[in-house]
């Protein structure tokens, strides 16, 4: 249904249904598992988030194209809470992710959980 309804199939979402030791498994890229997973629990709202779109650039990417139209990205690595970062929500994973789903590599082994916001702290400079 995810894959039908994600923006009205406007994006082709390619997935593959492996069955495993009597559960079904995915196969799809990480960004796609990370929409799905964005969006698993809003069934009263179900059509309107499926015309959202999250995860289409990855946060280098995000820093990437803000320093190419002139921005400065502030990171500060000895203090997080005062730059720029990737947060993955703890209360998420725990009442939304863990016992819900897992993800893994194509090999099998688990993954971490893709990040659930970013924060951008950045200014552009006055000419």
């Amino acid at each position: 249904m995810f894959a039908r309804d994600f923006l009205d199939g406007r994006r082709p979402f390619d997935f593959h249904e492996q069955p495993r030791d009597g559960r079904l498994l995915f196969r799809l890229k990480l960004r796609q598992a990370a929409e799905f997973l964005s969006k698993k629990d809003y069934i009263d709202n179900w059509l309107s988030e499926m015309n959202e779109e999250f995860c289409f650039w990855s946060f280098a990417r995000w820093k990437e194209t803000l320093r190419e139209i002139g921005f400065q990205v502030h990171e500060n690595p000895n203090d997080l809470a005062r730059g720029s970062r990737a947060h993955t929500n703890a209360w998420i994973v725990e009442n939304r992710y863990v016992e819900h789903v897992a993800i893994f590599d194509v090999v099998g082994r688990g993954l971490t959980w893709p990040p659930t916001n970013m924060i951008l702290v950045s200014d552009k400079p006055l000419r």
